[in-house]
């Protein structure tokens, strides 16, 4: 498909994967073929049931290794219409169980075993939803799904579409429906987006607004939208909160101040209620905008500095700006602003 033929990972390059893995600390989730040992049928989806012996090798060698993989993933873009293919979803429900029953066996006995994740396609619900009832209630791990709303990056009308909440809002609905499936049929599953984008020649500013804008979908805790201003909250593993503020204005300035009930935003003003922090407390902020205003730019600038690899290709600090505790958080237009506050007090977090 897509004009690719045979491919192959040699083991000496899923070592060094590997060895890059672990000195990163990153999670690692790794794709698996599901196309081996398919037929064509005639309606031009493949059939057959999937042939493990590939996958199953590749799994044991990790395990003689003692590599961490957080989850295999099974196929890529084969659900509903797929992409390029598809496989029909009773025959994707043998495959899964074949997969965690090699998952099952393979890491016998290992204190931790590794999450089955499928099937990493377009949401179909009627696809999705057999899927997620042949395989309950803990047969598959995570359902994972993917996110190209916005089309190729060569749309004229990109920077509308990526600056109008209401359309990104449009997506709501499919995470809506495909939380409701799993709930409905009473599995242990959760729901996970594998990809996210659809600007295949885009530009960075504009890629990353529209990604943190369906970041908040998926948190629930003090979620606040207008037209002009995303406000999500999320506890993280050190101590205080941390808040992600997306500005979608071309214009006007945003001025956020939080207390424990919630964030109050406000275009250019100011508000009365202070800080929910100890006096002279500081924070840190991320402040992620477009080089020269220019929101196509594929530069990024974070606190007035170009994110850009210097001469010899090291990838600059990440340094945030330590600003006063007592002061709004100010979010230009047209920007991203990550701003950690510690030792703040949320009872809703706790």
């Amino acid at each position: 498909m897509h004009g690719f033929t045979q491919g192959c990972l040699p083991m000496r390059r899923w070592d060094e994967l590997n060895a890059f893995f672990q000195k990163s600390g990153a999670k690692i989730v790794f794709g698996l073929n599901a196309l081996n040992g398919r037929v064509p049928l005639q309606d031009g989806s493949m059939g057959g049931n999937w042939d493990t012996t590939n996958a199953a090798s590749l799994i044991r060698y990790t395990v003689s290794k003692g590599y961490t993989i957080h989850g295999w993933e099974l196929g890529n873009e084969l659900s509903g219409n797929g992409v390029g293919t598809r496989v029909g979803a009773d025959q994707y429900v043998k495959d899964v169980i074949a997969l965690k029953s090699t998952v099952d066996n393979v890491y016998r006995g290992n204190p931790t075993k590794p999450l089955v994740l499928a099937p990493g396609g377009f949401f179909d619900a009627g696809w999705f939803n057999e899927l997620i009832v042949k395989t309950r209630p803990n047969l598959i791990n995570v359902v994972t799904h993917h996110i190209y709303n916005l089309g190729p990056g060569v749309d004229t009308h990109i920077i509308d579409k990526i600056l109008n909440p209401t359309y990104l809002d449009g997506m709501a609905s499919t995470f809506s429906d495909l939380q409701g499936l799993l709930k409905t049929a009473g599995t242990s599953a959760v729901a996970w987006v594998g990809e996210a984008g659809g600007l295949t020649t885009a530009d960075t500013t504009l890629s990353l607004m529209r990604l943190c804008s369906v970041s908040g979908s998926w948190i629930s805790l003090g979620c606040r939208r207008s037209m002009t201003q995303r406000v999500t909250a999320d506890r993280a593993s050190s101590p205080g909160i941390t808040l992600l503020l997306i500005n979608l204005h071309g214009s006007a300035i945003n001025r956020v101040s939080v207390t424990s009930e919630g964030a109050h935003g406000h275009t250019a003003r100011k508000h009365s209620r202070k800080f929910a922090q100890a006096a002279g407390a500081m924070r840190e902020e991320y402040h992620l905008t477009a080089k020269d205003g220019d929101i196509q730019s594929q530069v990024m600038m974070l606190n007035g500095r170009a994110l850009v690899t210097d001469a010899d290709g090291n990838i600059p600090r990440m340094e945030p700006a330590r600003v006063d505790g007592a002061q709004h958080i100010v979010i230009a237009p047209c920007s991203i602003v990550f701003a950690h506050i510690p030792y703040f007090h949320a009872p809703a977090c706790s």
